[in-house]
């Protein structure tokens, strides 16, 4: 993984995202068109020329992944389709970060501190997410916490 470590080279990204959808996104190819709206979205405009940066840790990569074998997840799944594998492809075009910025205690979850340590250290203005425990926190550092459509919204989508 440290192979693939990028150096962070701009004091604060336009839009950076991570933790978009992680229980879900991997089965994005694989949805009915119902369920893309607005992860589907945030995805087809990340993948765009002129995107925005995808923010994500090991320890982020790792959760995905491993949340990608629930069968509540799979069953979202084309049964041909390997959802890690599509999943490592958007981990190639992130922006990984070395996972060296240590938060705790933000929100009552603390699981999700990872994903708030990760916007720090990738310099993120935004973590897009549905988790109500990160919601609720609104706001990290300067970095603002939103719901998919809130972001798709800023986007101008």
């Amino acid at each position: 993984m440290d192979r693939m470590l990028k150096a962070n080279t701009v004091k604060r990204r336009t839009h950076s995202l991570f933790r978009q959808g992680c229980h879900y996104h991997a089965a994005i190819p694989a949805m009915k068109q119902e369920l893309l709206e607005p992860p589907g979205r945030i995805i087809e405009r990340y993948l765009r020329p002129d995107g925005f940066t995808l923010v994500l840790s090991e320890a982020i990569v790792e959760e995905v992944l491993r949340t990608l074998e629930y069968p509540k997840v799979r069953r979202y799944v084309r049964r041909d389709l390997d959802s890690a594998l599509w999943f490592e492809d958007l981990v190639v075009l992130a922006e990984l970060v070395s996972g060296t910025v240590q938060v705790s205690g933000v929100t009552t979850d603390p699981d999700d501190d990872k994903y708030l340590a990760a916007a720090v250290a990738g310099r993120a203005s935004f973590v897009v997410t549905g988790d109500p425990h990160l919601l609720t926190a609104g706001q990290y550092e300067g970095i603002r916490i939103v719901n998919p459509r809130a972001f798709l919204d800023l986007l101008g989508s």
